[in-house]
């Protein structure tokens, strides 16, 4: 399928407008790069290299590498936390859900050891999966942040099985 911006392009030039790294190079130079969200001149949102969010809609391929990012990050983080060495004799399916409430939360709001949810890293250290999976949702983000989303991420450590997201 061919976009509509490029449908009157010739193929033959699309590799030399859309990858080569000279033209990145000159956009970036006079776009700049932030991290962060910015106004421009005239009012409009932006992040990374000019990206305007007021205009434009995030591709999913964008999307989906910048959450393989940040998951990256919150393992790196983890690996930091008293967590980790829970988190690592875990099944692939526990692992999971705890990635996944550090994605939502932040590694600290998980593994924080005053506020975090250490009555739920106790009961997994112990093997003792409905208890932490009940700990988890004795929280705020189960009775005001997201409660679906704490429903199905408990069930995957009650059962350690991602039955509830069709995997």
């Amino acid at each position: 399928m061919t976009s509509t911006v490029t449908n009157n392009i010739s193929p033959d030039i699309l590799p030399d407008l859309f990858s080569d790294p000279g033209l990145m190079k000159m956009i970036e130079q006079d776009e700049g790069f932030s991290p962060t969200l910015y106004k421009d001149s005239n009012g409009l949102n932006h992040i990374g290299i000019g990206f305007c969010l007021d205009r434009r809609t995030m591709p999913r391929a964008v999307a989906l590498y910048w959450m393989d990012l940040i998951i990256d990050e919150v393992i790196q983080d983890l690996g930091a936390t008293y967590c980790y060495e829970i988190y690592t004799g875990l099944d692939r399916a526990r692992r999971f859900a705890i990635l996944n409430m550090c994605y939502q939360m932040g590694v600290n709001g998980v593994c924080h050891p005053v506020t975090g949810f250490k009555r739920m890293w106790a009961s997994l250290k112990a093997g003792e999966y409905e208890e932490a999976a009940g700990h988890a949702i004795d929280s705020d983000w189960y009775r005001r942040d997201t409660p679906n989303r704490a429903m199905r991420v408990a069930d995957v450590i009650r059962t350690g099985s991602l039955h509830r997201y069709g995997m």
